[in-house]
């Protein structure tokens, strides 16, 4: 928000002290709620899911299946097709990148999504290198774009400053992020300059 990157209306909520009318009342009928990360240390055999809620039972089931936490972020469902830009950055300036949007996803996103390899999209390219810069962010992220089609319009849905499920499309189209990565911290060895000529409208499910 401090950058002036688009993102849902959203704030930080103790689902102990709310429910699921309430946040209805507030977010719309449909709303998201998000784990403040994916992994916890003490269980790393499961993943925490980001849950878009449309009733009182989804609203419920999320709180059965995340009963060890209670601080979540709540944001307004924004409509639109899933879209990552993938970077590799050295102190704060974006080394490696490569964009792809989701062809077929489940309902509350995710790792199995089937993706296609895209242009890097400047309005995205732009906002991504402005955090990084601001983080002094170095390895590695994907920055996880909405975009509503019809309207042009797009937000900032997330930033996972690990390696990704869309991985391995990345480097069937051309950008090998785990060698870079590992010239970088192995050999000091960074490129000089963003590739922009990966393969577009490559295509696969991980």
């Amino acid at each position: 928000m401090k950058l002036g990157v688009s993102v849902a209306r959203g704030e930080l909520v103790d689902l102990t002290n709310t429910n699921y009318e309430q946040l209805s009342a507030r977010f719309g009928d449909k709303f998201v709620l998000k784990p403040l990360q994916s992994f916890e240390i003490s269980t790393l055999n499961k993943r925490n899911k980001v849950v878009s809620v449309k009733s009182n039972q989804d609203y419920i089931d999320f709180i059965k299946a995340n009963a060890s936490s209670t601080n979540f972020l709540v944001e307004e469902y924004f409509r639109g097709t899933g879209e990552g830009l993938s970077v590799f950055c050295s102190s704060g300036t974006v080394k490696s990148a490569f964009s792809y949007k989701r062809l077929a996803e489940p309902s509350s996103g995710g790792g199995s999504s089937y993706r296609e390899s895209t242009p890097l999209d400047p309005e995205l390219l732009k906002a991504t290198q402005a955090i990084c810069k601001e983080t002094k962010l170095t390895g590695v992220a994907m920055f996880e774009f909405r975009r509503n089609v019809e309207t042009g319009e797009w937000i900032l849905i997330e930033v996972n400053a690990r390696f990704w499920g869309g991985l391995p499309l990345a480097i069937s189209s051309g950008v090998d992020f785990p060698k870079v990565y590992a010239d970088f911290l192995c050999f000091d060895k960074e490129p000089q300059s963003i590739n922009y000529n990966y393969r577009i409208g490559v295509r696969s499910r991980s």
